[in-house]
């Protein structure tokens, strides 16, 4: 006998089981890859932070914005003499932004392998007797598994820490994985605590002075949600069409992270999404009156 389905395919109970995809993996430290290991990605990321660091203390960048002045590539005739000199410390700015993406990136991926790497290196028996007895269950299309959008579950995590994507599942690769973590945990344990220390607390803090911080957000004639500091606001340049105002203005090189660029676009997207519903919202009050 046939039953017909009690619900539709588009309810939304039936879409968001169709995308479930069991208990997602934990994230730790604002990091939503914490189930990777660490690899020849962080020796060369650490370049990456290193020379954006160089890059934002020396004065290549200035020297170069100097040379577009004095050529009229960057016109400032419309500015005053302070307002001048407020958008070029705007300018200076441009390269610790990329500094800073690279350094919360890096931070959130150490702090998220490293408690991955402890976690995994005490339950490494444990792994070892579900391994064996339930071996069959771990073959995961991860491909697929992205392309839909989905959450890696905890055993794709734990599947993908110690194989990726690969179908080969040797014991060697798992072994070789193990020893990973080891020397991970012991060289990074006593950073982790230290930055465990000073990470915590100073999230406590930011928690107990958001109201002052949202106050002052208020207060200031600057929009911070349209990522516009005091400089670019007191030097008019976005007003006297000098600076095309964000997102045009958004400033880029090439020690920028990859994975780091994906934590600007996201907060940008967001900044974004909420600048269309305000303008939205303005348009609609505007078509009332």
């Amino acid at each position: 006998m046939q039953t017909e389905n009690i619900l539709p395919d588009d309810h939304p109970l039936v879409l968001a089981l169709s995308d479930f995809n069991g208990i997602p993996y934990r994230q730790f430290y604002g990091y939503d890859f914490a189930y990777e290991t660490w690899g020849t990605e962080d020796i060369i990321n650490g370049f990456y932070f290193f020379f954006s660091y160089v890059y934002a203390v020396a004065p290549f960048y200035m020297l170069g914005n100097y040379w577009k002045i004095f050529r009229g590539e960057i016109d400032l005739s419309e500015l005053k003499f302070f307002r001048k000199i407020a958008y070029v410390n705007n300018l200076a700015l441009n390269p610790g932004h990329i500094f800073y993406y690279n350094g919360v990136y890096m931070f959130q991926r150490f702090m998220a392998l490293t408690t991955t790497a402890l976690a995994m290196y005490w339950s490494w028996p444990v792994f070892v007797v579900y391994k064996f007895f339930r071996g069959r269950s771990f073959d995961f299309d991860f491909d697929e598994i992205e392309e839909e959008g989905k959450k890696y579950s905890n055993k794709q995590g734990l599947v993908y820490h110690y194989w990726g994507d690969s179908r080969y599942q040797t014991w060697v690769a798992a072994y070789i994985v193990h020893c990973k973590d080891a020397a991970l945990a012991l060289v990074g344990v006593i950073p982790w605590i230290i930055l465990n220390v000073i990470y915590w607390p100073a999230m406590g803090i930011n928690l107990l002075l958001f109201p002052v911080f949202a106050a002052v957000r208020l207060i200031t004639p600057w929009k911070e949600q349209e990522y516009e500091n005091a400089y670019l606001w007191f030097s008019g340049a976005v007003e006297a069409g000098i600076d095309p105002g964000f997102p045009d203005n958004v400033y880029t090189n090439k020690f920028l992270i990859p994975k780091a660029e994906e934590i600007r676009q996201k907060e940008y997207d967001e900044a974004l999404e909420k600048m269309a519903e305000k303008a939205e919202k303005e348009a609609e009050k505007a078509a009332k009156d």
